[in-house]
């Protein structure tokens, strides 16, 4: 049978009234965003003869209108912390929205970003809109690059509107405010619990971010790190004598930038990070005070040392050296192995570390035989079942004490103590886990296994101590260029040491098996 193709008749030949008619071209064009197009332009021209209030009340021109027109997503200046304010549900004139941007503007250190966009709290679903809202808040932050969201709507309670607001940070915050009613002042201004929760928020996002930065040290995450640096400056700026932003919290925040800075110091090697990070904890230690909260000053005095006892390190003399065992002794004071025992040994193992520096620049050996004893009380609460890479670095560092001692005593039990605790410490540092630390401890197992293979006229330790810093050279040059020259000079010595001391033959059987690394370093 030949299907019926026939256009079905009507009843009523009359052709369709024009409302009718508008609504086919409207349902017809609004499958495309060009149909769209199309559409607003042929009802502009029509407008001549309609009254153009009309006609954009026709169905789905409204909302074509208004998806044409509004702005695009605004973007984030990656230099500041950028709060964007959405419009806000049944805000009569955009007075709220007007109130909250005009007062974010006056807030220096953030940038404030207008959404031309309205994220609707549907009524339908009570239990969901909150999550929906903020789903849809990220997405917009996510494209904006913007650090928090404000959003909500105006609700009406004892006679009185009153803004219901919603926070979305671009992160997940467990512990921030997610929303808030805040009734404007009689001066018409936002209250201070509107600003003490905007701080909030924005702290938990700098602890947020610090936090996985300091997870992924030694992953080379330096360049990445940067731009929160320059935040939390442009924000510790703008707070003062603000709401939200006591002496305690700026304490906060001013630790977050010290421990940012370390980490970018310590992987891209910049001095400056260094100095500016000791300047950031002696902020910190003006409201930190031992008497009040004696943990929260013992942390601070840790990290002092740390920054100091690495700027020490770049620099001739002791005196940043000296600061930094000072103090680590006044850390100690509270951080004591029965209290805070992992804490303890930290800070024990910093010891270590600042008296290991201090050693190399003094004759004698009781400054290093000081650090081998403080690496050893480490080890007593740093276990490898308990925490395996700190474990690992306090048998690198104490490496380094023995390699150290070894060297300025006869024989060669020490050297051999270096290079059992260096061994021990590739056990956790693996390349795939901490590359850094991992070619860290290669470049020193290959100094100790030199020192002793020079001892010990042993051609095997010479060159399994070569093959040690090739290991460590080849992942310095292509991630953290500027370790590279530590095992070049490594590499140097080996040869030199194999080519003084053996015959021409095994000089060359040795350096073959690293040709490939070998051409590559400048000889």
């Amino acid at each position: 049978m030949t299907p019926d193709t026939t256009p079905p008749t009507s009843n009523d030949d009359r052709p369709p009234d024009l409302k009718s008619l508008v609504g086919k071209i409207v349902s017809h064009c609004f499958k495309s965003r060009p149909g769209i197009v199309i559409l607003i332009i042929l009802l502009m021209t029509f407008g001549s003869w309609w009254q153009w209030d009309k006609v954009r009340q026709l169905p789905g021109i409204k909302n074509a209108v208004v998806w044409l027109s509004r702005e695009s997503v605004p973007k984030a200046d990656p230099n500041h912390f950028a709060v964007i304010v959405a419009h806000i549900e049944d805000d009569q004139g955009q007075e709220v929205e007007k109130l909250i941007t005009g007062a974010l503007k006056e807030f220096e250190g953030t940038q404030t970003l207008h959404l031309d966009r309205l994220i609707p709290l549907e009524r339908a679903y009570p239990e969901d809109m909150e999550k929906r809202g903020h789903t849809k808040a990220r997405e917009y932050l996510k494209k904006s690059r913007a650090q928090v969201l404000v959003w909500g709507r105006v609700v009406r309670t004892s006679g009185k509107s009153v803004p219901e607001l919603y926070w979305t940070a671009s992160e997940t915050l467990a512990e921030a405010r997610s929303y808030g009613r805040y009734q404007p002042t009689e001066s018409l201004e936002l209250p201070v619990i509107f600003w003490e929760d905007l701080a909030g928020v924005l702290r938990l996002l700098i602890a947020a971010q610090n936090a996985n930065f300091y997870a992924a040290q030694g992953r080379y995450n330096g360049d990445q790190i940067r731009p929160l640096i320059g935040k939390v400056r442009q924000l510790l700026k703008g707070t003062e004598d603000k709401s939200g932003w006591n002496q305690q919290a700026r304490a906060q925040t001013w630790v977050i930038l010290g421990d940012s800075l370390q980490i970018l110091g310590e992987e891209k090697g910049e001095h400056q990070a260094f100095v500016e990070a000791i300047q950031a904890y002696r902020e910190v230690l003006k409201e930190r005070i031992r008497k009040r909260v004696p943990l929260d000053w013992a942390r601070t005095q840790n990290n002092l040392g740390n920054a100091l006892a690495r700027l020490g390190e770049w620099e001739s003399g002791t005196k940043r050296l000296e600061e930094a065992v000072a103090a680590y002794r006044e850390a100690l004071k509270e951080r004591t192995r029965d209290r805070v025992p992992l804490d303890w040994a930290a800070t024990q193992n910093n010891l270590g570390n600042a008296l290991t520096s201090l050693g190399r620049r003094e004759s004698g050996t009781k400054r290093l035989e000081e650090a081998v004893a403080a690496y050893r009380e480490a080890l007593k609460e740093y276990t490898r079942e308990r925490v395996p890479l700190d474990w690992a670095m306090t048998q690198n560092n104490l490496g380094n004490a023995l390699t150290r001692l070894g060297e300025r005593e006869s024989g060669t039990k020490r050297l051999e103590e270096a290079v059992a605790a260096y061994r021990e410490a590739l056990k956790e540092r693996t390349r795939d886990r901490v590359p850094l630390d991992w070619a860290a401890s290669q470049n020193n197992l290959g100094n100790a296994l030199a020192r002793l293979g020079d001892r010990k006229k042993s051609v095997e330790l010479l060159c399994t101590a070569l093959e040690k810093h090739c290991l460590a050279w080849g992942t310095w040059y292509g991630k953290a260029p500027h370790y590279a020259p530590i095992a070049e000079d490594g590499i140097r010595a080996d040869l030199s040491l194999l080519e003084r001391s053996f015959s021409p033959a095994t000089y060359k059987a040795c350096v073959q098996k690293h040709a490939d690394t070998l051409n590559r370093v400048k000889r």
